[in-house]
């Protein structure tokens, strides 16, 4: 089978009559023609069809067996590869076989998971080297999904979830869209507080958002550290609740660079001696960005849906030399 991406040609001939289990998240079926879907962190799925109510599986395949597709990863790990980036979706990842590894592979990748230093427009035209087992050493993803009352944060450090938390409060009412503003908390609007109802969603809007911010300043160091960071906050108050309002982010993060370390250094500081929350993501950070997924609501399913889609990747085999 032969597949065209931007141009370019690839032979799919790893598993042509391959029955994929997989429907977690959507798959076009330009996606389909790329080859076997896979995890580039090298999450294997167990040799079973998934219960109908336990917990799901991703990339489950029936043929090739699972052992196969263990041996053509280990093999791609003992060689560094060729990136090149396709177009603003997808990556190619190019194992050229030698003498002890005579099969050539290639490897297709979601570009949004790439660190910031790879995503220069000059490897679409020249590829860099990278090692496949490095991903799991160094991509460190942040997701954040904050709406509709819920907040669900998760750190993965390569495969492995190394912190995760949430949230959530009585901020909206049963069968009902849109929040209930904090319109009475002012001086004017105290003869116009509502109903009883209406007052209880309103503040634990309010103590909703200092939690996620103090949440956000205890993780401030891991959250420095991550090389991409992913947020879904539909609604501005949501996007208060992460980057703060104005006056903070100008205080924060100000034209001159070094004021800025400084003042972050200091807020991380006060963070850890007098728990004082005033960390807040920057808007103009180029390792974030919005998940470019469906989200569904703020759970911890969700986050391990979206670093599963993330993380995807196609399988497919070249010409043998």
């Amino acid at each position: 089978v032969t597949i065209d991406v931007e141009g370019d040609k690839f032979k799919t001939t790893v598993c042509e009559k391959d029955d994929n289990q997989n429907s977690i998240f959507p798959v076009t079926d330009k996606e389909k023609a790329f080859g076997v879907d896979l995890d580039l962190f090298g999450r294997f799925a167990p040799q079973k069809i998934p219960k109908r109510y336990g917990k799901p599986i991703y990339h489950y395949h029936v043929e090739p067996s699972i052992r196969d597709l263990k041996y053509i990863w280990h093999e791609m790990q003992c060689k560094e590869m060729n990136v090149k980036h396709l177009d603003s979706q997808y990556s190619l990842m190019s194992f050229v076989g030698d003498e002890e590894h005579k099969t050539n592979y290639n490897l297709i990748t979601r570009r949004q998971i790439w660190p910031v230093g790879f995503q220069n427009k000059m490897y679409e035209s020249i590829p860099f080297k990278y090692n496949l087992e490095d991903c799991n050493n160094y991509f460190k993803i942040a997701i954040i999904l904050v709406m509709g009352g819920k907040f669900s944060i998760a750190i993965y450090h390569g495969n492995e979830c190394i912190y995760h938390k949430c949230e959530r409060a009585y901020v909206v009412r049963n069968n009902r869209n849109g929040k209930r503003e904090l319109n009475f908390i002012g001086k004017k609007a105290k003869c116009n507080r509502g109903s009883a109802g209406s007052q209880k969603r309103a503040w634990n809007e309010m103590h909703h958002k200092e939690h996620i911010q103090e949440i956000i300043s205890l993780k401030q160091e891991e959250l420095m550290n991550c090389t991409r960071i992913f947020i879904h906050a539909p609604s501005a108050y949501n996007k208060v609740a992460l980057f703060g309002d104005k006056k903070e982010q100008e205080y924060l993060y100000p034209h001159n660079e070094n004021l800025s370390r400084e003042r972050v250094k200091q807020v991380k500081v006060q963070n850890t001696n007098k728990a004082v929350n005033k960390y807040r993501l920057n808007k103009s950070d180029p390792r974030i960005s919005s998940v470019p997924m469906t989200v569904h609501q703020g759970t911890f399913a969700e986050n391990q849906r979206i670093h599963h889609w993330l993380s995807c990747c196609w399988l497919n085999q070249g010409d043998s030399q």
